[in-house]
């Protein structure tokens, strides 16, 4: 059964609006990793790439071929039959691989849409053959998980609650590594999933989390404020339960206490 079709009836229709054109299915480009257009990171702007990292996103004029790019995800979206027109809806992402403008050194892999102010958000690691599906995303799923176990209980929750926080709110720390990641936030046996950045992956990485934690529910949240200043109208800001049940206010214990946070309402990623 499809991610949309285990949706509760009552969240159905706002989601299925949202998310169903940025589903990676829709996109037979996004499967096949040899099929991924190209993106030509500009020189001038490679001052991270040249010491062999690349920069957490890149803004339109860092592309060579941005029109390339934009022409080509207008393409996209008509081929998959989503029966809007690029110019009046929303355009479908694309998953892209990264090279050097000038060598055509590969570089990484990225999500590449024309509208937002940030052009393409890269994944460092990902080499040009990997696709990006439910698979992969499970394997990065289970490593993160098997270092953690490693660690003392509890090493890394402030760092990881501010950092689920900084995404949220739009702040990013200074880390010239940071990567476009999805924060799933540890609510006990509940997830919560910002999906801000990359709702190209939402239904992969969706399957992965449940393959991987198996939470009792998942929530997943697009409803920053952020979204609105974004250069495409169709984006809505939503929230939904795509698995699993909640019933009102959740207890979470954490640090010695226990409060109640509502998952699919409250700011800050859910922190009471």
């Amino acid at each position: 059964m499809s991610l949309l079709h285990q949706l509760p009836a009552q969240t159905m229709a706002t989601a299925v609006a949202a998310v169903r054109p940025l589903l990676l299915g829709l996109n037979k480009r996004n499967h096949c990793p040899a099929s991924r257009p190209t993106l030509k990171l500009q020189k001038k702007c490679k001052t991270e790439a040249d010491r062999g990292l690349l920069p957490p996103w890149v803004f339109a004029h860092e592309i060579q071929n941005f029109g390339e790019l934009q022409r080509l995800q207008q393409q996209v979206t008509l081929e998959t039959g989503t029966g809007v027109r690029p110019q009046d809806g929303r355009l479908s992402p694309l998953a892209v691989n990264v090279v050097d403008s000038d060598s055509g050194g590969y570089l990484g892999c990225g999500l590449f849409h024309s509208r937002p102010l940030i052009a393409a958000r890269l994944l460092e690691g990902v080499s040009a053959s990997t696709a990006l599906n439910a698979e992969y995303l499970g394997l990065k799923l289970r490593e993160a998980a098997a270092r953690r176990r490693g660690l003392p209980p509890d090493a890394l929750d402030p760092a990881a609650e501010a950092a689920a926080n900084r995404e949220h709110q739009g702040c990013h720390a200074p880390s010239q590594t940071q990567q476009p990641a999805l924060p799933a936030v540890c609510r006990g046996f509940y997830r919560l999933i910002n999906g801000e950045s990359i709702e190209l992956l939402s239904a992969p990485l969706v399957a992965a989390i449940q393959e991987a934690l198996r939470p009792s529910a998942m929530v997943l949240r697009n409803d920053s404020l952020l979204r609105q200043i974004e250069r495409d109208a169709s984006m809505q800001l939503y929230s939904a339960l795509i698995s699993g049940e909640l019933s009102g206010w959740q207890w979470i214990k954490e640090g010695g206490c226990s409060f109640p946070v509502d998952l699919l309402n409250s700011p800050d990623t859910g922190e009471g």
